[in-house]
């Protein structure tokens, strides 16, 4: 049962009883499926917000969904990401990055319960952590994986794309950056680097969690999605220009090297590319 109250800026409030505990949903200062215990939650130094990713948020999560399920409980988690700006999600990430580990682990493991949206999807790119430049990242070079031609092949579209190179975090193979000529974190919606909720260890959960998406929606809300025949196609046309382009090679060797990556051969990466085709159209 709810009940209507008002906060201190009189903004409604629904409280709720759940387990014995109390919540409250704020109706317009903070958005729909607002999390917060009035009495026994943590809070921050922000103010109503919650403690994205504690242990104690966590569990109030898991206490949501045992109640309502996962898919209520993942809206909750993306609802109560919403309420900070960008700057508290930058010191999210990358000052209580224990607690925004832990927030990316109860997401990854209630999306593989869920059926995808695209409000889902498009939320990844919120909480894609990658440094800002390319060489920031070689400070760090032992987190990060440099992708294969193949693979970065999609996020090569457009003048100069050829010569963007693609990097994923080691461990899980969820964070992706992409660099372009300059080595500057890439950011435009074609080519930009997106949040994994399933590595690619697992192909058939990150194909259906990850790569199913992009061909259906796109990376952004301003995209298109063209498919997977026609992602396929634009992927291979880079990777053939990209293998036509001695500077472009010479760029990923340099990096190759600096990495230490296993690489494949150009023309292997081509032949693996046709055969995806082949079998996404159905001939192979």
């Amino acid at each position: 049962m709810f009940q209507t109250s008002f906060s201190k800026d009189d903004s409604y409030l629904n409280i709720c009883n759940c387990y014995g505990y109390q919540y409250w949903r704020s109706g317009y200062t903070y958005g729909d499926n607002y999390l917060t215990n009035m009495f026994e939650y943590p809070h921050n130094l922000l103010g109503w917000k919650c403690n994205l990713g504690t242990p104690a948020y966590i569990d109030k999560i898991n206490r949501i969904e045992a109640i309502y399920g996962s898919g209520i409980a993942l809206e909750q988690l993306i609802d109560d990401f919403n309420t900070y700006d960008r700057y508290e999600i930058e010191d999210l990430k990358y000052n209580l990055f224990t607690d925004f580990y832990r927030f990316c682990k109860k997401i990854n493991e209630l999306v593989r319960k869920v059926v995808m949206t695209k409000k889902i999807h498009y939320f990844r790119n919120k909480i894609n952590k990658a440094p800002k430049t390319l060489e920031e990242l070689l400070k760090e070079k032992e987190n990060w994986i440099l992708v294969p031609p193949h693979k970065s092949a999609y996020h090569m579209h457009g003048i100069d794309g050829i010569l963007n190179l693609k990097f994923v975090s080691k461990k899980g193979g969820h964070f992706e950056s992409i660099y372009d000529k300059d080595n500057n974190l890439v950011t435009n919606k074609e080519n930009m680097g997106t949040y994994n909720f399933v590595g690619s260890d697992d192909h058939d959960g990150h194909r259906t969690y990850d790569v199913e998406p992009y061909y259906r929606w796109g990376n952004t809300e301003e995209c298109v999605g063209d498919g997977e025949v026609g992602s396929l196609k634009k992927a291979l046309n880079n990777l053939i220009n990209y293998s036509l382009d001695l500077k472009a090679i010479q760029r990923y060797q340099k990096y190759y090297f600096e990495m230490n990556s296993k690489e494949p051969s150009i023309n292997d990466s081509i032949k693996l590319l046709r055969n995806k085709i082949l079998i996404a159209e159905g001939i192979k």
